[in-house]
């Protein structure tokens, strides 16, 4: 039970951190496109 429950927390931090890394890389790329067509 206990080890179950330690592999689902670990699996729902990990994909929390990589969706997280994902939308904020994905909000730079956007700032950089917008900041080169303006300049």
């Amino acid at each position: 039970m206990s080890g179950y429950f330690w592999v689902v927390l670990g699996g729902l931090v990990i994909f929390t951190t990589k969706y997280l890394t994902s939308v904020r890389l994905r909000g730079l790329t956007d700032r950089m496109q917008r900041e080169q067509t303006g300049a």
